[in-house]
């Protein structure tokens, strides 16, 4: 076993970005012209499965803060964890809702009013710091930015994981059942973690368990990836 690399992660991660265009360019809620093989429509089909790309992310994610928080001999101090990850996840974010949100309320009058309905103003502060669909259980004013609640509760969550990483063969299968009760859990539930819980935890697991990462080789130091997790469904 070995440790990913920069050049594994920016593979997987042009991998995932096809299929994310896939998934936005093909799929529609109603059926349109098609490719049919038996009755299947194939290009529906692959771009349902095509949202496998936000796993995909959430497993570099979880794998990159692992393996830097093993580098680092841990987390450490938490508040300090939480502002940098954060700031660093929401400058990008920042810049396109700056200037989409504006572009959409002046030129395509689609008014806070409109999307957000009553405590607009509340809603929108909300949607700017990534966390309105965690809130409200509702898309923001861009329905494709539900990513950022359900990345930013993973990472406020990943300190406590961080600290049963030994026992990652038990934490697996929990992760199985904790998709199955999550979508119960308040903020947890709404922020759309529970399809995804079990690749980040899964990505946590291959970091911790690899002895590269430790080992002193040529998958140490500058070798182990950084993982930007700024991307959006």
């Amino acid at each position: 076993m070995r440790a990913l690399t920069i050049t594994d992660t920016n593979v997987l991660k042009g991998i995932a970005l096809l299929l994310l265009l896939c998934h936005h360019c093909f799929y529609a809620g109603e059926p349109y012209d098609d490719i049919e093989i038996n009755g299947v429509p194939m290009i529906a089909r692959l771009s349902s499965f095509s949202k496998i790309c936000v796993a995909i992310f959430v497993f570099l994610s979880g794998y990159g803060l692992t393996a830097q928080a093993m580098t680092k001999g841990g987390v450490g101090n938490i508040l300090s964890f939480y502002r940098h990850r954060y700031v660093k996840l929401m400058v990008n974010y920042w810049l396109i809702w700056l200037f989409f949100v504006p572009m959409g309320v002046f030129v395509f009058h689609r008014t806070f009013l409109m999307v957000y309905g009553e405590h607009n103003m509340i809603r929108t502060l909300w949607d700017f710091l990534g966390l309105h669909q965690a809130v409200f259980n509702e898309a923001g004013y861009n329905a494709t930015w539900w990513f950022y609640s359900c990345i930013i509760v993973l990472y406020l969550i990943f300190p406590i994981i961080w600290r049963f990483r030994r026992l990652w063969f038990i934490m697996i299968p929990f992760a199985i059942v904790f998709e199955m009760v999550i979508y119960r859990v308040p903020f947890f539930g709404p922020s759309n973690i529970g399809p995804y819980f079990l690749s980040f935890v899964c990505g946590l697991s291959y970091a911790y368990i690899n002895p590269c990462i430790l080992g002193g080789g040529k998958n140490s130091g500058k070798d182990i990836l950084t993982v930007n997790t700024s991307y959006g469904m």
